[in-house]
């Protein structure tokens, strides 16, 4: 099949991200008196609403995850957001697309705020057509839940326009491969990012690549 439209996740398919975003949750953990010194038991929180992985994780309460998330973007807005990079590959997967005439997308979880300043400090924006993200507004507020990737997904289709399927989406967790199926879109797990291989192969996606080389092999013979 080729596809009209690829829509990608941000944060462990196109950076490695996890860095500036454990700091940052260390940081902010203490607004509850949390210590957390491991930050490799923090990168569960790297692709699902904040909100939703600090109940799960800590059982923290609605206003418990208010106080982190106030205090992570304390430190994320300011200096843990930078503290990323691109996968090795993935400005020339992107580039190559966009010449192929795919168009191209992301559908984060992330603060949209967030995505677009990303985007264009990695200097990839100009190759995609909709940048997309969550409300910020939705995650201060504890109004973001587990379907949040689906509603992103949703939203950049229709940004997208009337045009933009068939469609892929490619993302690193479960909640990328579920937001793809769950909008009739088929998915690519990178396996790479931050998702472990138990939780891609539960959620049954339609391909896997495990790097940036092998996906723009996948994508290009679809594009």
């Amino acid at each position: 099949m080729t596809y009209h439209s690829i829509l990608f996740d941000l944060d462990g398919t196109l950076s490695r991200s996890a860095p500036g975003i454990t700091r940052s949750l260390q940081y902010g953990l203490t607004a509850v008196g949390i210590d957390e010194p491991d930050p490799a038991r923090l990168t569960r929180f790297i692709g699902p609403p904040l909100n939703v992985e600090l109940h799960a994780a800590y059982g923290l309460s609605p206003s418990e995850c208010a106080a982190v998330i106030a205090r992570f973007r304390e430190r994320y807005e300011v200096q843990g957001i930078f503290e990323c990079e691109l996968y090795p590959g993935v400005a020339r997967l992107v580039e190559q697309l966009a010449k192929a005439g795919a168009r191209l997308a992301v559908a984060s979880s992330k603060p949209e705020p967030h995505v677009k300043t990303l985007m264009g400090h990695f200097g990839i924006a100009p190759y995609f057509s909709v940048i997309s993200g969550s409300r910020i507004e939705d995650e201060l507020e504890g109004r973001t839940g587990a379907d949040n990737k689906e509603r992103v997904v949703a939203k950049t289709l229709r940004l997208l326009g009337e045009d933009a399927r068939p469609a892929v989406m490619v993302g690193d967790t479960k909640y990328d491969v579920m937001g793809a199926h769950r909008n009739g879109l088929a998915a690519v797990a990178v396996t790479y990012g931050y998702g472990t291989a138990e939780e891609l192969a539960s959620a049954s996606p339609e391909y896997t690549a495990d790097s940036a080389e092998e996906l723009a092999r996948l994508l290009l013979a679809k594009a």
